[in-house]
């Protein structure tokens, strides 16, 4: 097996194994199962690796060129996975036809291959040995806008989610999708254009790169109920420690109130202000005991 060989299956089985992992883990948590979707459809960019490089892409073309309805459902998989874990819902249908538009540039490409005969087909895949079509670097080119809309999305709700509760246990999400949007808007066009020249950045630097990126995710995701059960013994135990005191408090205050209550009932000679003092402190007391007690 020559080397882009050997990186083409190594990166789709490892890609591969993290979905049916993270798929596991969506039982616990459903929203894992729109990132392992997420690195299912990424492992099928290098099943038409694997195709072609084993020449067996023009016989299979209809198989391999599903590919870029693969890449066209990264962006949404992810969107969906990231509202998911914050709990915010997405409204699809609001903008259904913005969100279809690129599936129609697939349903064009994709039907350009129904007119072409088995000599053309295999003339296509031969070249793309050697350097990537331009048809596929305009849809490429077009995925990696696209994704890197929906990834932009997902921030903006990550930063609401952080301004809105102050909570940070997410924080890796957001760095990591920080992450993912640089590989959109800068290393993925960059690949593209020397994709067009190297085949080594298209069979080679991309898959790594982007495998790289995924195995991080799919780390903190696998780790993720981990974390989740530290914070909440944490905050468990924080909860203990301020009802020892409140109960402490509770009681003093309790104790307090009796002694106000026998001093009144034994009708001491008291003047009318040190009786009214008496009182007021003894009703706040009480006030604060309903609230303890509510709380």
């Amino acid at each position: 097996m020559s080397l882009y060989q050997i990186v083409s299956w190594m990166s789709f089985l490892h890609l591969f194994v993290l979905a049916v992992l993270v798929l596991f883990k969506a039982k616990k948590h459903p929203a894992f199962r729109f990132f392992a979707f997420f690195l299912f459809s990424f492992s099928y960019v290098h099943i038409n690796h694997i195709l072609v490089l084993h020449n067996k892409a023009a016989a299979m073309w209809m198989v391999n060129e599903i590919v870029f309805l693969a890449i066209f459902l990264l962006g949404p998989a992810f969107l969906q996975f990231v509202a998911e874990m914050l709990g915010e819902k997405i409204n699809w249908q609001k903008y259904l036809y913005l969100h279809l538009i690129p599936f129609l540039f697939f349903l064009f490409y994709y039907s350009s291959f129904l007119f072409n005969n088995k000599n053309t087909l295999e003339k296509f895949y031969a070249e793309a040995l050697h350097r990537q079509p331009l048809s596929n670097t305009i849809l490429t080119s077009l995925a990696a806008l696209q994704k890197g809309v929906y990834v932009y999305w997902s921030l903006l709700l990550l930063r609401r989610h952080f301004k809105k509760t102050r909570d940070h246990s997410l924080k890796w999400l957001f760095n990591a999708t920080r992450g993912l949007l640089l590989l959109c808007f800068v290393i993925a066009p960059l690949m593209i254009v020397m994709a067009d020249r190297k085949t080594d950045v298209l069979f080679i630097a991309m898959p790594v790169t982007t495998s790289i990126l995924y195995l991080y995710f799919s780390f903190k995701i696998l780790t993720h109920e981990t974390q989740v059960e530290e914070k909440a013994l944490e905050k468990v135990e924080q909860v203990i420690v301020a009802d020892n005191l409140s109960r402490s408090f509770e009681g003093e205050l309790e104790e307090l109130l009796n002694i106000f209550e026998k001093e009144e009932r034994k009708k001491i000679s008291l003047n009318t202000e040190l009786k009214q003092k008496i009182y007021d402190v003894k009703k706040s007391f009480r006030q604060l005991l309903n609230v303890l007690n509510d709380h």
